[in-house]
């Protein structure tokens, strides 16, 4: 699973790598499609600000209810 976080300056590279389309445009920052992710995690390489997290395992973000 993978996290966006406000560090995300929406420049779109995590968007054009990821080689599953998991990805796409959105207000602000990009949104994840869970069912298309491949968990290749080359968005989180490319991120030139560190914005995206990978975590093995769901995690809860506040306000979203559990994952």
């Amino acid at each position: 699973m993978i996290t966006i976080t406000n560090a995300c300056t929406g420049c779109g590279a995590c968007i054009a790598t990821c080689p599953t389309h998991a990805l796409r445009p959105h207000t602000g920052t990009p949104a994840w499609l869970a069912s298309r992710c491949g968990e290749h995690r080359d968005c989180v390489e490319i991120c030139p600000v560190g914005a995206i997290r990978w975590s093995p395992t769901p995690v809860h973000q506040p306000g979203l209810g559990a994952h």
